[in-house]
C-alpha cells in the first residue's frame, strides 16, 4: 500500500512537463495495481484496478490523481474518477471539481 501510495506522488508531482490526457493516461496506467486508465470524455476519467480484492485507499488515490493531473499535465478539474474491478464493478468514486 505504502509503496502504490508513493508510486503515485513520484508519477504525478516529479513531473516538470506539460502534457495531455494521453500522457495522464499512461502516467496512471504504470501505477502499480493499475491495469489501465481512460478518460472516457470531459466529465469521466476510467480507472481499471488489477487486484480489486486489494483494501486500496480510493478516495487518497483520486485525490492525488486530480491534483497531480491538473498540475502535471494540464488535465482540467470538472470531472468524476471512478475506479472499476476487471468484472466492471464500481470500487470506488472521487470528485474531481
Amino acid at each position: 500500500m505504502k509503496t502504490i501510495f508513493f508510486t503515485i506522488c513520484l508519477l504525478l508531482f516529479t513531473s516538470q512537463v506539460f502534457a495531455g490526457n494521453a500522457e495522464f493516461e499512461s502516467a496512471c496506467e504504470s501505477i502499480p495495481g493499475v491495469d489501465e486508465c481512460k478518460m472516457m470524455n470531459s466529465a469521466s476519467f476510467w480507472v481499471i484496478m488489477s487486484n480489486s480484492s486489494q483494501n486500496h485507499n480510493y478516495p487518497e488515490y483520486g485525490s492525488l490523481l486530480c491534483h497531480g493531473g491538473q498540475q502535471k499535465f494540464g488535465v482540467k478539474k470538472g470531472y468524476s474518477i471512478t475506479f472499476w474491478s476487471r468484472s466492471q464493478r464500481e470500487l470506488g468514486k472521487y470528485r474531481c471539481f
